[in-house]
C-alpha cells in the first residue's frame, strides 16, 4: 500500500509523509486491520492537478472499486502545516470518506462537514464511527460467566498446560473450572476446606500448591483418575508468596522469619530447608527462566537473588548491582536467564540484566 515514487519532488514527498501519518492515525484506532493490510484492503495513491475551484482534496473519480482510497491534491491551493490550509487536517478528513464515514454533526470532529481544523488527531466521534463499520474485522472483548457457581472467594490460578482454572471457594475448598470442548465444567477437587490462599500451579500443570490455614504447604495432584491431597511436610512456617519453579519441582516461599525456604522433591518425598540465613525477604518471589535463580524484594526495597552454585553446592545470595533501593513492586523475571523487570517508585519500568562482568 505505497505511494507512487515521485523521484526528487519535495512537494510530493511532503504530501506522502502527511498522507502516511494520517493513514497511521486511522490505522492505529482500527488496530491496523482495516487501513493498510488485512480484510478490507485499501489502495492509497496521490494525484496532482490544479484549477478545480473550491476543492482542495477529494477522492479521485471514478474510483470503480467499492473500497478504493485514491486522493486528489489540488496544487492550486496554498498548502501549509498548522494554519487554515493545514494539509494534515484536510487529508485526515478526506481519508475518512474512503473508509466509509459520512460527515458528522459533532462539533470538533474531524469528519465534521465544515473545516474546523487544524487537528492533531482524531475525535472520539471519528473513532467510534470507524470502529462501528469495521467491528466485524476488529473483533471485541466479550464477557460471560463460566458457570452459575457464585462461590469464588479469590486466589485464582491458571494451569499453564491445559484449560484449567483453580480458585479458592467461599467454603475454603479448592475448586476447578475445566473446558470439556464445548462448555466450562466445575467441581471441587476434594473435601478439604483448609485453603488459605497463595494458590500456585507448576509448569507441567499436574501439581497445585497452596497455603493451608495451619500455615503448612499443601498439594493437590492428579493420579490419573482423581485429585489427591496431602501436606508436603510438618513445617508450619509458610507465610506466603509461594512460587513454583519453571523447570523442576522446587517450591519457594517466604517463612514467618522472613527467610527464603524451599520444598524440593528428592524422588521419594518432599524435603524442606531454608536457602540461607538472610531474613530480608519482604515478598514478590519470582522464579527465573531456569530452576536455579530466584528473585525477591528485600525489606530494604532492593532486588535480591538466590542462585544455586554447582561449585559450592549451595545457594548464594546477594543484591543485584549497586545499592539501589528503587524497587516499587510488580517484578517479572524473563524466561531467559539473567533478566528481570520491575516497577520503580517513580512508576517507570526498570530492567536488571547480567552484564557478564563484576564491578
Amino acid at each position: 500500500m505505497g505511494c507512487r515514487d515521485r523521484g526528487d519532488d519535495p512537494m510530493e514527498r511532503g504530501r506522502e509523509r502527511v498522507l502516511y501519518g494520517d493513514t497511521e492515525r486511522w490505522s492505529a484506532r482500527l488496530d491496523r486491520h482495516s487501513v493498510g493490510s488485512g480484510g478490507a484492503r485499501r489502495r492509497r495513491s496521490l494525484r496532482r492537478s490544479a484549477g478545480r475551484p473550491g476543492t482542495r482534496i477529494f477522492p479521485v473519480p471514478p474510483n470503480p472499486e467499492a473500497i478504493a482510497g485514491n486522493l486528489h491534491f489540488d496544487e492550486a491551493e496554498d498548502w501549509n502545516i498548522g494554519s487554515q490550509m493545514d494539509v494534515f487536517s484536510v487529508a485526515l478528513h478526506e481519508l475518512g470518506q474512503p473508509l466509509g464515514l459520512d460527515h458528522s454533526n459533532v462539533p470538533g470532529a474531524v469528519m465534521e462537514a465544515i473545516y474546523g481544523g487544524p487537528w492533531t488527531d482524531l475525535h472520539p466521534d471519528d473513532i467510534a464511527g470507524a470502529r462501528s463499520i469495521y467491528s466485524s474485522i476488529l473483533g471485541k472483548w466479550n464477557m460471560d460467566w463460566m458457570g452459575p457457581e457464585n462461590n469464588v472467594a479469590g486466589d485464582i490460578a491458571e494451569n499453564p498446560a491445559v484449560s484449567h482454572v483453580y480458585y479458592r471457594g467461599t467454603d475454603n475448598r479448592m475448586y476447578l473450572f475445566w473446558w470439556d470442548g464445548s462448555t466450562w465444567q466445575n467441581d471441587w477437587m476434594g473435601p478439604e476446606n483448609n485453603v488459605a490462599g497463595d494458590i500456585t500451579v507448576n509448569a507441567a500443570g499436574n501439581n497445585v500448591y497452596y497455603r493451608g490455614y495451619d500455615n503448612r504447604m499443601y498439594l493437590f495432584w492428579y493420579d490419573g483418575s482423581t485429585w489427591q491431597n496431602d501436606w508436603m511436610g510438618p513445617e508450619n512456617n509458610v507465610a506466603g508468596d509461594i512460587e513454583a519453579s519453571h523447570h523442576a519441582d522446587n517450591i519457594f516461599y517466604r517463612g514467618y522469619d522472613n527467610r527464603m525456604y524451599l520444598f524440593w522433591w528428592d524422588g521419594n518425598s518432599w524435603e524442606n530447608d531454608w536457602m540461607g540465613p538472610q531474613n530480608n525477604v519482604a515478598g514478590d518471589i519470582m522464579s527465573g527462566g531456569i530452576s536455579n535463580q530466584v528473585w525477591y524484594r528485600g525489606t530494604d526495597h532492593r532486588t535480591y537473588m538466590f542462585w544455586w552454585s554447582q561449585s559450592t553446592t549451595s545457594w548464594n545470595n546477594d543484591w543485584l548491582g549497586s545499592p539501589n533501593n528503587n524497587y516499587g513492586g510488580s517484578m517479572s523475571p524473563s524466561h531467559l536467564s539473567g533478566q528481570t523487570y520491575f516497577k520503580g517508585p517513580d512508576n517507570r519500568m526498570y530492567l536488571w540484566w547480567w552484564g557478564g562482568e563484576c564491578n
